[in-house]
């Protein structure tokens, strides 16, 4: 006789949770910066989006070297970043297969943070659950993921 026993499901069903880190304890610790939605979804964007503090500093935030944030502002850079972000997403979806369900694409952003040349600064979109099953995107550098 086999005295071994199996077990079907989720092994963890009652278990208490041991920490948990939200998408709301990101924002509120400064790690994420959250988008206005207004503007997401001027840009294309149905989903609440939110950016990394990394992200946003090299990205958003206007340059301390005065040559480089001549002629910028955060709202011009931000809608750059979240304008790429939803051509990144178009061209992504009208290339791939209809079983290729990946969630993150590549998002290239030409940013001026020294002199009068832009950088390219590569970037990613993650689209998932937020802290609820709704899906929300986060854009960031791929470390920051």
């Amino acid at each position: 006789m086999d005295n071994t026993t199996t077990t079907t499901g989720d092994p963890f069903k009652g278990a208490p949770i041991i920490h948990s880190y939200t998408r709301a304890d990101a924002i509120a610790d400064g790690f994420l910066v959250p988008v206005q939605v207004e503007l997401s979804k001027e840009a294309g964007l149905a989903y609440p989006v939110a950016i990394t503090r990394a992200a946003w500093e090299r990205c958003v935030e206007l340059p301390s070297d005065p040559v480089a944030a001549c002629g910028q502002d955060t709202t011009g850079r931000l809608w750059d970043v979240l304008w790429m972000a939803r051509c990144a997403v178009t061209l992504t979806v009208a290339m791939r297969s209809e079983r290729d369900e990946r969630s993150m694409v590549q998002v290239p952003v030409l940013v001026r943070n020294r002199g009068t040349r832009p950088t390219t600064e590569r970037l990613v979109m993650h689209c998932g659950p937020g802290d609820c099953p709704r899906p929300v995107l986060t854009i960031g550098y791929p470390e920051d993921f």
